[in-house]
């Protein structure tokens, strides 16, 4: 059983945190595989030429090297998105939908997921304590306080929306 490796990029809008994240998918025998975050990173006030100067200086490190950098490509992400994959290798970018299926883009390694999919998946690992976030990690406590947060309702009408407490 191999364990996977991922960068994630959340950027942040104005006075949101941009969030960066490494994080390990560890098989689990006999089970569904955990997700061990391994280091965190925020960063808020920063341009966005910036941050893709960080993690463009983060896909040079020796345990990321070939790693995939997952983006979030919605709104201001698509230029990110297009600055990183001049530096870095491998980037995947993800725009966040309020469709109800995942799509893949004739472009490679461009994606659409519905932003109730993604809620859903987290719920699903938290409640299953298949997400780990070690204390130890500077940012750690922030991110589970955060995840615990993190809740949606669902409209009369279905619409979703999705926010911290």
């Amino acid at each position: 059983m191999r364990v996977h490796r991922a960068v994630g990029v959340d950027l942040g809008r104005q006075d949101d945190y941009t969030a960066l994240s490494i994080i390990d998918r560890v098989p689990v025998e006999g089970g569904r595989p955990e997700f061990h975050v391994q280091w965190l990173r925020r960063l808020r006030h920063v341009p966005y030429t910036v941050v893709a100067d960080e993690i463009a200086a983060m896909s040079m490190w020796p345990a990321l090297i070939g790693v995939r950098f997952v983006v979030d490509a919605t709104g201001v992400g698509r230029a990110v998105v297009d600055l990183l994959r001049e530096r870095v290798p491998h980037v995947e970018a993800v725009t966040i939908t309020s469709g109800r299926e995942v799509t893949i883009a004739p472009v490679p390694h461009e994606h659409g997921v519905p932003k109730r999919d993604l809620a859903s998946a987290m719920e699903v690992a938290l409640s299953a304590r298949r997400l780990r976030v070690p204390d130890k990690l500077p940012e750690g406590r922030a991110l589970a306080a955060e995840l615990q947060d993190f809740g949606w309702t669902i409209s009369a009408a279905g619409r979703d929306s999705y926010a911290a407490k």
